[in-house]
């Protein structure tokens, strides 16, 4: 029989790293329950790297603006609709917990990147930055377009 500490770790089993404010937050405590759920994903999908010494060590994400969620994903591993998915990053991106780094293209097959923010700690203050996320374009692909 194999020890715990025996297995391999895999993806699922690293740890998520939440500033320990987001909870208590006015933004966070304001989001619909799929924009919480994924908010945690997104926060799952960083890639933490631990840096200095000392008293002065940090954690620097080292994929910030390279995360990758598609529609596809969050509907086959975490059950959540495209109406539901769009409306929650649409959330997230107002309330300051995400950015779009590079707007996707669906039909191309082209991903959206996304990069964490920390906007989210102004939410409610005068100071705070609201960003509203781009519509995409449709395409129309009929010999009536101009």
């Amino acid at each position: 029989m194999k020890n715990e500490n025996d297995k391999k770790k895999n993806s699922s089993q690293k740890p998520i790293y939440v500033d320990r404010d987001i909870p208590k937050s006015k933004a966070y405590l304001s989001l619909n329950g799929t924009s919480a759920k994924m908010l945690l994903v997104f926060l799952g999908k960083r890639q933490m790297l631990h840096l200095g010494r000392g008293k002065k060590k940090e954690w620097i994400c080292t994929n910030n603006g390279n995360i990758y969620f598609t529609y596809k994903e969050a509907k086959e591993k975490y059950n959540i609709s495209h109406p539901a998915f769009s409306r929650a990053i649409e959330e997230l991106v107002s309330k300051g917990f995400i950015d779009i780094a590079r707007q996707g293209i669906g039909i191309a097959k082209i991903a959206t990147l996304y990069s964490i923010s920390d906007r989210w700690k102004k939410y409610g203050k005068k100071d705070f930055v609201e960003i509203k996320r781009q519509k995409q374009c449709s395409y129309r692909f009929n010999k009536y377009q101009k």
